[in-house]
């Protein structure tokens, strides 16, 4: 009888601090959504650091804006983000990554393509090709750049 009651007690307890990590969780969520809109380039790139520990779901669509930013490290960080995160909605992530590719900043092409080879988007490699002028056409596998120029493959 005392291991069926021992038994419940942590059931109990264990669903207790279930409900204790979903709300410290909505806390953060809610302290980051906060953060987006700090004029503080640090804290922006704060809320991609804590997006890391969040579900991919509600992490691309927390990061996904700032992707956009106004900042070229919080853009660089976000789009690089994008790698870790954007299997959860691959259309978006195209859409994202190639605003990416078109960025002013070179860091920020790289990532994009650094992502795109990663998450494995073959329908960009067209875009790829314009940006660095290197002919893509006919491969299968996966395609990383490097940044001294040399294209290599790897079959997938």
């Amino acid at each position: 009888m005392k291991m069926v009651s021992a038994h419940r007690g942590l059931i109990q307890w264990e669903d207790g601090l279930n409900i204790l990590n979903q709300v410290i969780q909505i806390m953060d969520l809610a302290a980051a959504r906060e953060l987006l809109l700090s004029p503080a380039q640090g804290d922006r790139i704060r809320v991609i650091n804590e997006a890391r520990k969040m579900d991919a779901a509600v992490a691309f669509d927390l990061v996904a804006p700032l992707t956009k930013d106004q900042n070229v490290r919080v853009r660089y960080a976000a789009v690089s983000f994008m790698a870790s995160v954007g299997q959860v909605d691959l259309p978006r992530s195209l859409a994202i990554l190639r605003s990416g590719l078109a960025d002013a900043e070179p860091d920020v092409q790289a990532a994009a393509a650094d992502a795109i080879a990663g998450l494995r988007l073959t329908e960009a490699f067209e875009d790829l090709e314009a940006l660095y002028g290197r002919p893509l056409s006919g491969l299968s596998s996966s395609v990383l750049w490097r940044p001294w120029g040399n294209w290599e493959t790897r079959a997938v």
